[in-house]
C-alpha cells in the first residue's frame, strides 16, 4: 500500500521566489487497480507522480510504503524501490538515444535479472504487447514520437514492478493506438497499481479510481466499483535480486557512450594525448640523469665490457678570470687512463660480487709482423680511418659471462685462439694480411714473421665501426674524442689467460707500422725519403755496445742505435764504406720516422700519426735480425713499462640484467662537489674508480649542455603540469554534465549510485589511459627525433634523452588520480540528487 499523509512540495525559482507545487496531500492507493490522477496543465500532476516513485522528495508530509516512510530511505533503498517495485512512463520518453529499441528496455529489466536469455524475453515479450516487435533493432533516433512512447511503456512493463506510473502514457499516440495501450495498461492494473497522471478526461472511463487535483490539491477522490478488479487477483512477488551493471554491461554502455559522441570523444582524446605525450617528454628531458643515459646507450649498442679507470677528485688554485693576480679554488677530477693495478681487482670484485673484471695486456701489434712484404696506406680517397694493428689482449676467465654479441665463429678454448672484432678483421682485409669475407677469416691464423707467434681467429664480435670509421688522421670537431675512443677500443683482443704465456716473447719489442728514413736537408715526399722493412724496435740499455760513432753525451739522450748493416741497407751501400766519418754524417744528416702503432693514452686511437726519432749511435754489430732496432731510453722503468704482455688496465663484464648493471655501474659514479666545497676544503683529496667508455667520454663532453636543457625542460614542466591536469579536470566535469541526462535516466531505473559511478568513472578512466596510451608511442617518437636530432650532428649511436619508464608511470598515475577526483564532485552531487532533479537539470 501507498499512502501520503499531509504531503506538499515547494519548488525554489529563485533567491527570493518559491512555487507551492502541492499543498497537503492525503491518499492511500491499494497494491493494485488502475488510478487515474487528472487535471489541468501546472495542476501538479507529474510532482505528485514524481513523488509517489520516490524520483523526488516532498518538502513537507509523509510518503509510506508497505510501513515503511520515504523519508527514512537512503539512497541505496530508493535504488532499490525503483528498481523493484516501480516502473516509469514518461511524458518526454526518457529513452536513451545512442541504444536500440529492445536495448533501452533490457537495460531496465537488467537491474532485476541476471540471466541474458530472460533478460531478453521479457523485453521482447513486452515489445510485442505494445506493437513493436518487428522494431526491435532500430535506433531510437529514428522513431515517431508515437513510437517512442510505446517503447517507454514496453519498458516499464517487461520490469517485474509492484507499481506502473505514467505520465501521459498516450499524449504522443493516435486515437486507436492511444485506446490499445490503455487497455493493455488497464490489463496489467488486475495484478499491480497503475497510476496515470493525464489532462485527458476520456482516460477516466477506464479507470478504476480518479482523482482530481486543481492548483495542487485534491478536490475529488472517486472510485468506479463497475471497474474494479477481483480481488483475487494476485500481485506480483516482489523480487530481491539486483542484476545491475555488470562490468562486460559497462563496457558495453561505454563504447556506446564514446560511438555516439566520436568526434567529439575522438578530438578529446587527441588534445590528452598530446598534452600527456609532452608532459612525459618534459619531464624525461627535466629528469635527465648523464648515468642513465650512459647505460641505456651501453645496453642499445651492446656494449658489455667497459674499462675501468682511476681518478682523483681534489681542489686545485686556478687564477681568476676577473682577477689574474688572485687564486681562487675550483673542483679539479683528473682521470688517469691505464692507472689501476692488476690488484684492485680484488677490490672491485669484493664491491661488486655480481660483475666480472677482466686484466687486459700491452699488445702493441703491428699488422707488418703478419706480413711477407712491406704494407702500404691504402688512399681511396675516402678518407676512412683504417686501424694498422692491434692495441691490447683482455683475459677473459669464463667465457660463458662474455656477453659481447658474436657475428660468427665462436669463443675461444685452446690457449693460441682469440676473438677480434670486425673492425680489426676488416682492418686485416683492407690491408691484405686476408682475403675475402669478414666470416671467412674465421680459423684463420696470424703468424709473426720474426717471432713465430701463432693466434688463431675463432671468432668475430660485433661492432658500429662503420659509423665512426669515416674520420681522417687528424680528426677535428666536438666528436673527435669519442671516435677515437670507439675505434681505438675495437683494437682489442679477447683470450684466455693461457695465451698470455706466448705474449712473454713478445715483451721486449714494440711493433711499427712502417719505418722512414729521412734526409732532413731535403722535402719530405716520397723523392727524398727511405722505407725500410723494419717492423720492430727494442728498447736497451747502452752498456757493453760497441760505437762505431755517438752523439755528444748520449747519456742524457734518447733515441735509435743503428748497426753498420742496417745503415748500408737503408742507404742501399757496402757495409764496408761506413767509417766513423761517414756514421757522424749519417747522424747529423738522417732521422728516423715511425708510422706508430700505438699511442700512449687510451682515448686516443692510432692514427697515421709519425713520431720522429733521432739516430744517437752507429755500432759495428747487433745481435738482434735485421728489421729490429734498437731504442735507448735514460727512463729505463717507464720505457719497459710499455713492453707487450705487461698489465694496462681493468675491463668490467656486465651482466645480461640491465637493471643488475645499472646498479653495478652506480658504484662508478664520480663523486662532484660544489665550489664552496673546495674552496673550504683545500686539504681535500679522493682517490676512486670510474667505469670509462667511448660513449662516457661524449656525454661527459656534453654535460654543460644537458644541463641547459633539463633546466629549460624544467621550467616548461611547471607550465605543463597545471595545465595538463586542468585539462584533465575540465575533460572530467564536462563529460559527467554531457552524460547527466543519462545518469538521471538509469536513476529512474533503479540503478544504484554505485553502478552509475561505475560506468561513468569507468569512462573517464577508459578514455585517459587511452589517451595516455596513444601519448606513449608519441612521446617515444617525440623524444627519438630530439634525440636523433641532437646526435646526428656527431653521427652517433647514443641515447642522450631518452623516456624512462617511471615517467610513464607517473604521468598515468597523476592523470587517474586527476580524472578520478574530478569524477568524484560532480557524481556524487548527481548520487545525492533525486533522478528528476537531475532530468530537469541536463538536457539530452
Amino acid at each position: 500500500m501507498l499512502k501520503l499523509v499531509d504531503v506538499g512540495k515547494k519548488y525554489k525559482v529563485s533567491s527570493n521566489v518559491h512555487v507551492q507545487a502541492l499543498h497537503g496531500i492525503n491518499l492511500e492507493l491499494p497494491d493494485k487497480g488502475f488510478v487515474v490522477i487528472v487535471g489541468k496543465s501546472g495542476c501538479g500532476k507529474t510532482t505528485l507522480l514524481n513523488l509517489l516513485g520516490g524520483l523526488d522528495k516532498p518538502t513537507s508530509g509523509k510518503i509510506i510504503y508497505n510501513d515503511s516512510e520515504f523519508g527514512n530511505f537512503s539512497a541505496k533503498e530508493f535504488d532499490e524501490f525503483r528498481n523493484h517495485h516501480a516502473s516509469f512512463i514518461f511524458q518526454d520518453y526518457s529513452l536513451l538515444g545512442d541504444y536500440s529499441v529492445i536495448d533501452n528496455v533490457k537495460l531496465a529489466v537488467s537491474f532485476q535479472e541476471n540471466s541474458k536469455k530472460s533478460i531478453y524475453d521479457k523485453s521482447l515479450e513486452a515489445l510485442t504487447r505494445v506493437g513493436l516487435s518487428e522494431l526491435i533493432n532500430r535506433d531510437i533516433s529514428s522513431l515517431s514520437g508515437g513510437q517512442k512512447q510505446r517503447v517507454a511503456i514496453a519498458r516499464a512493463l517487461a520490469k517485474n514492478s509492484s507499481i506502473v506510473l505514467c505520465d501521459e502514457p498516450t499524449g504522443n499516440l493516435d486515437g486507436g493506438t492511444a485506446k490499445q495501450i490503455i487497455e493493455l495498461l488497464r490489463d496489467v492494473s488486475k495484478s499491480r497499481l497503475v497510476v496515470i497522471v493525464t489532462h485527458d478526461e476520456d482516460t477516466c472511463s477506464f479507470a478504476d479510481r480518479v482523482i482530481r487535483l486543481i492548483d495542487g490539491m485534491v478536490a475529488e477522490d472517486s472510485v468506479n466499483t463497475a471497474h474494479m478488479h477481483s480481488k483475487n487477483a494476485k500481485s506480483p512477488q516482489k523480487q530481491m535480486s539486483y542484476g545491475g551493471i555488470t562490468f562486460k554491461h559497462s563496457i558495453s554502455m561505454i563504447q556506446k557512450n564514446i560511438r555516439h559522441s566520436l568526434i567529439t570523444s575522438s578530438f578529446t582524446t587527441i588534445l590528452l594525448a598530446s598534452a600527456f605525450s609532452l608532459l612525459i617528454v618534459f619531464l624525461s628531458l627535466a629528469r635527465f640523469n648523464a648515468q642513465d643515459s650512459y647505460v641505456y646507450t651501453l645496453k642499445k649498442n651492446g656494449q658489455y665490457v667497459v674499462q675501468i679507470t682511476k681518478y682523483i677528485d681534489s681542489p686545485v688554485l686556478v687564477p681568476n678570470p676577473e682577477n689574474p693576480s688572485e687564486l681562487i679554488t675550483v673542483n679539479w677530477i683528473q682521470l688517469f687512463y691505464e692507472e689501476v693495478k692488476i690488484e684492485d681487482i680484488v677490490k672491485l670484485q669484493n664491491k661488486n660480487p655480481a660483475a666480472n673484471f677482466y686484466p687486459s695486456y700491452f699488445f702493441y701489434k703491428s699488422f707488418q709482423d703478419f706480413a711477407d712484404g712491406l704494407l702500404f696506406f691504402a688512399d681511396d680517397g675516402q678518407k676512412h680511418f683504417e686501424a694498422i694493428g692491434f692495441r691490447e689482449v683482455v683475459v677473459v676467465d669464463d667465457f660463458s659471462t662474455f656477453y659481447q654479441e658474436l657475428i660468427c665463429g665462436g669463443h675461444p678454448a685452446a690457449g693460441n685462439e682469440i676473438l677480434i672484432y670486425d673492425y680489426m678483421a676488416h682492418c686485416l682485409i683492407y690491408h691484405g694480411i686476408f682475403d675475402g669475407q669478414i666470416s671467412e677469416i674465421v680459423g684463420k691464423s696470424l703468424i709473426d714473421k720474426q717471432t713465430g707467434l701463432n693466434i688463431t681467429i675463432t671468432g668475430v664480435l660485433k661492432s658500429d665501426y662503420e659509423r665512426y670509421q669515416g674520420i681522417n688522421g687528424l680528426m677535428s670537431g666536438n666528436d673527435s674524442r669519442f671516435k677515437e675512443a670507439y675505434l681505438a677500443s675495437l683494437q682489442t683482443i679477447f683470450c684466455n689467460q693461457e695465451f698470455i704465456e706466448q705474449l712473454k716473447k713478445e715483451k721486449p719489442y714494440t711493433s711499427v707500422f712502417q719505418a722512414i728514413f729521412w734526409d732532413q736537408a731535403s722535402r719530405f715526399d716520397d723523392d727524398s725519403i727511405i722505407r725500410t722493412s723494419i717492423k720492430k724496435i727494442k728498447h736497451t740499455l747502452l752498456d757493453g755496445i760497441d760505437f762505431i760513432s755517438t752523439i755528444a753525451d748520449i747519456s742524457n739522450q734518447r733515441g735509435l742505435v743503428l748497426s753498420k748493416k742496417q745503415v748500408a741497407t737503408i742507404l742501399q751501400i757496402d757495409e764496408s764504406l761506413i767509417t766513423k766519418q761517414m756514421a757522424d754524417d749519417v747522424m747529423g744528416k738522417y732521422q728516423m720516422y715511425f708510422y706508430k702503432a700505438f699511442s700512449d693514452y687510451h682515448y686516443e686511437s692510432t692514427m697515421y700519426i709519425m713520431s720522429s726519432y733521432p739516430i744517437i749511435g752507429i755500432v759495428e754489430v747487433l745481435d738482434e735480425e735485421q728489421d729490429v732496432l734498437m731504442y735507448y731510453d735514460n727512463d729505463w722503468e717507464y720505457a719497459s713499462s710499455y713492453n707487450n704482455s705487461a698489465f694496462r688496465q681493468i675491463y668490467l663484464s656486465l651482466t645480461t640484467d640491465w637493471n643488475m648493471n645499472k646498479q653495478i655501474m652506480n658504484n662508478f659514479i664520480v663523486q662532484t662537489h660544489t665550489e664552496d666545497f673546495y674552496a673550504q676544503n683545500p686539504g681535500y683529496y679522493y682517490e676512486g674508480y670510474t667505469d670509462f667508455n667511448s660513449f662516457g667520454v661524449l656525454i661527459y663532453e656534453a654535460s654543460s649542455y644537458l644541463d641547459k636543457v633539463r633546466g629549460f625542460s624544467g621550467t616548461i614542466m611547471n607550465l605543463l603540469v597545471p595545465a595538463s591536469f586542468l585539462g584533465v579536470f575540465l575533460f572530467t566535469f564536462v563529460t559527467i554534465k554531457k552524460y547527466g541526462y543519462k545518469i538521471g535516466v538509469l536513476k529512474s531505473l533503479g540503478a544504484k549510485n554505485s553502478d552509475i559511478a561505475l560506468v561513468f568513472g569507468l569512462q573517464l578512466v577508459v578514455m585517459t589511459a587511452l589517451a595516455f596510451l596513444i601519448s606513449i608511442p608519441i612521446s617515444y617518437i617525440i623524444m627519438n627525433s630530439i634525440n636523433n636530432t641532437f646526435v646526428s650532428t656527431i653521427n652517433s649511436n647514443l641515447i642522450f634523452f631518452f623516456i624512462h619508464e617511471m615517467n610513464i608511470l607517473y604521468v598515468f598515475v597523476g592523470a587517474i588520480i586527476v580524472a578520478i577526483s574530478s569524477a568524484m564532485i560532480p557524481l556524487i552531487k548527481l548520487s545525492l540528487s533525486s533522478p528528476m532533479t537531475v532530468i530537469r537539470g541536463y538536457s539530452r
